[in-house]
């Protein structure tokens, strides 16, 4: 059975089993089906919940069983952990890989137009994304100029060609030469405006371009899809190896 929100919140937030019918809205114990869910932890952090229901003749679940559910979730929780972190290296593995190829891609050309072409298709192959941005930052008049893209309308092109960077996502990464995620540009905070906008970007990571201390602009890509972009995913380091093709 799937256990419902309220279950999966109480396992969790009390890390421990719980009891409950599964239907109670049933007139008999055994259309009540008692159900039991066990947290899946590895270490002191709840990766999942295991939940049982419909012994025969609606019988409780035993201690012994409980006892014996508790060795299995562990079981389970350590093998999927284990799973999951060999899926992440081989991924990680993949992703060097591209870098070291789009590497010597950039590395075989010294012409600025083709570099900056090189360094979005590369960021467009690591990333799975549809839109990336590259943008320099013009010290006279603190506008950030679209020097190269990939995705976007030549209309969305020509109206934001040169973008005020005070006030907005981009303006931030700028500030703190850091980079910065947009899970949802929907509801983005009112107080960072987006610089452009078009009604398919649903999130966005921005990043800044450097040269050694010195910041030279932004590096932006986007997805269709809210959420797609996290944390986690940006202090990846092939993510990182991947900006140094720029």
């Amino acid at each position: 059975m799937v256990p419902g929100r309220e279950v999966i919140e109480a396992v969790t937030c009390e890390a421990s089993e719980l009891r409950f019918d599964s239907h109670p809205e049933g007139n008999t114990v055994e259309e009540k089906r008692p159900a039991i869910s066990m947290p899946l932890k590895v270490g002191d952090k709840i990766t999942g919940v295991l939940t049982l229901s419909g012994k025969p003749e609606g019988a409780e679940f035993g201690e012994d069983e409980a006892r014996f559910l508790s060795v299995l979730g562990t079981s389970l929780a350590l093998a999927l952990e284990n799973a999951r972190l060999f899926r992440g290296l081989k991924e990680n593995a993949a992703m060097l890989k591209k870098l070291i190829e789009v590497g010597q891609l950039v590395s075989s050309s010294l012409e600025m137009d083709v570099l900056m072409g090189y360094a979005l298709q590369s960021m467009k192959k690591v990333l799975d994304t549809k839109w990336c941005a590259l943008r320099l930052l013009d010290e006279e008049t603190g506008e950030l100029v679209l020097k190269a893209s990939l995705g976007m309308s030549k209309n969305l092109q020509a109206e934001f060609e040169r973008v005020r960077a005070e006030g907005t996502i981009l303006g931030e990464v700028l500030k703190t030469a850091q980079p910065l995620i947009v899970e949802d540009l929907v509801k983005c905070d009112p107080s960072l405006h987006r610089p452009y906008y078009s009604k398919e970007m649903r999130s966005v990571a921005a990043v800044p371009v450097r040269a050694r201390r010195k910041v030279l602009g932004t590096l932006t890509v986007y997805s269709s899809f809210h959420h797609y972009y996290r944390d986690s995913f940006m202090r990846n380091p092939p993510f990182g190896a991947a900006l140094l093709c720029i």
